[in-house]
């Protein structure tokens, strides 16, 4: 298993490291304010005050589309509430069949699938292909859903580093010389190479093209999560696959999230007939989870719609992306270094100042995994220890606490915004940073207002630094 494999072979003595407990979440959404376009809300415990979240999915604002509204309300209406059962057991309407087909129709595939929840449509997919014995070379920076379908697999898995195609590169052409070794022709062991196309927990695009390029002249096949990129990445929505001028079938596995831009719930995938019949047998997620309500597939199929007859909603998008992305480069700079794409509508807001300044942004697991793995003991060695483990995690404690005090600085100004949140178990978890979300939903007021809230406490960053660093001393060292 995934964690497994990455605990064992950094050794990290994690027993014996102190836990980094969070602050707890200081914001709670009470209710959205009727009229405000989903992005106005009340605040339990903070009064009658109004904020702007920043913190949606919906980056197209489709959810706030009367259209899309009006179909989730007849739906509701016609086949009532839940769907009573798995797909296969009296949980599949014609609600379910519409949007597989659209989806299909959208993305140029011969046939969808769509499971009841976003995350399990990866975790169920990738198992469905991928059984014990079997091999995945996986980029280390995959969100935990990738980590969970990986886990579940029991397939050997190997990292590579986070959009590096020399050492994708290097790592297929390690198996092959094991095979030449070993007279092995792989004829039984199914081997993948797994991708996000837009990462979640980076915000940087895949480099698709290279990816599918080395997968085939070493004849592996390719997962990607496209659940971040699909909707607004390519000049129509269509996600990585266009945005990188590739076809659907260059692509073996390519799953995607109905929980973003089509501001519903539950995720799919698309692929040639063999790949998805396959997952209506073997998707866990598909065979025994209850199936979505229909109102949400038609809020789906209603938005999808929307999106297949209005492309500009992409570019407007993108272009607000790129002009939010360069106000907070410059009115945060000293203070934070936005490491995201600047068309990614997830900006990932990293500290620059103090002693978190010099640290990468890679977990030191993945680090220390890739370079016992390369057989490289060396500059590797420190990692192993108790020590430098409770001092990582001291660390992450303090830069967690600095930007939970930022998130409740900005929020005093009347804007919502988070910070990265990662469960204990994600080894791959990268270092915390400062989460804005851009979506078509605000006014250019709002963005504004945000901007200059940024700002403002951007100037205040240095002395919370300090006072968390004088806090947690390990933090520093």
């Amino acid at each position: 298993m995934l964690s497994t494999i990455l605990l064992d072979s950094c050794a990290v003595p994690a027993a014996d490291a102190p836990a980094a407990a969070s602050p707890p979440n200081a914001y709670t959404i009470a209710k959205f304010v009727p009229g405000g376009r989903n992005v106005r809300v009340e605040v339990e415990g903070k009064g009658a005050r109004t904020h702007v979240t920043f913190c949606s999915n919906d980056y197209l604002g489709l959810g706030a589309q009367a259209e899309v509204q009006a179909a989730a309300a007849s739906t509701l209406e016609e086949y009532t509430l839940g769907s009573c059962g798995p797909r296969g057991f009296y949980g599949t309407t014609r609600k379910h069949l519409e949007l597989e087909d659209g989806l299909a129709h959208f993305l140029g595939t011969p046939e969808s699938i769509s499971y009841s929840d976003a995350v399990a449509a990866v975790a169920s997919a990738i198992p469905a292909f991928c059984k014990r014995g079997d091999l995945l070379l996986m980029d280390g920076g995959v969100n935990h859903a990738v980590q969970t379908g990986a886990r579940l697999s029991r397939s050997k898995v190997t990292l590579f580093r986070h959009n590096d195609m020399a050492d994708l590169r290097a790592q297929l052409e390690l198996v092959r010389q094991q095979d030449r070794r070993k007279k092995d022709v792989s004829l039984e062991q199914r081997r993948f190479v797994v991708v996000e196309g837009l990462y979640a927990n980076y915000g940087d695009a895949c480099p698709l093209r290279a990816v599918v390029e080395l997968a085939r002249e070493f004849k592996w096949r390719v997962i990607v999560d496209d659940s971040v990129g699909f909707g607004t990445l390519g000049a129509t929505g269509r996600g990585i696959v266009e945005h990188s001028g590739l076809q659907p079938k260059d692509v073996d596995v390519l799953l995607g999230s109905l929980a973003t831009t089509l501001a519903s719930v539950g995720g799919f995938c698309v692929g040639a007939r063999e790949v998805v019949d396959h997952q209506r047998l073997s998707g866990a997620g598909y065979c025994f989870s209850a199936s979505a309500p229909p109102f949400l597939c038609a809020t789906a199929s209603t938005a999808l719609a929307v999106l297949d007859r209005r492309p500009e909603l992409v570019a407007s998008l993108r272009k607000r992306c790129v002009a939010v992305h360069e106000e907070l480069v410059r009115r945060t700079k000293g203070a934070f270094t936005v490491v995201s794409e600047p068309f990614s509508p997830v900006k990932h807001c990293l500290l620059a100042v103090g002693p978190f300044a010099a640290q990468e942004r890679a977990p030191a697991t993945a680090r220390v995994f890739a370079a016992a793995k390369a057989g490289q003991a060396g500059p590797a060695l420190p990692e192993l220890t108790t020590n430098n483990a409770r001092q990582a995690a001291g660390a992450r404690a303090a830069e967690e606490a600095v930007l939970h005090e930022v998130v409740r600085c900005v929020a005093e100004e009347g804007s919502l915004v988070t910070r990265t949140h990662y469960l204990p178990g994600d080894h791959l978890a990268p270092r915390p940073t400062l989460k804005v979300s851009v979506s078509l939903l605000h006014t250019e007021e709002e963005v504004a207002a945000l901007l200059q809230a940024l700002e403002k406490v951007a100037r205040t960053v240095p002395a919370l630094v300090a006072a968390a660093a004088a806090a947690a001393p390990a933090a520093s060292a």
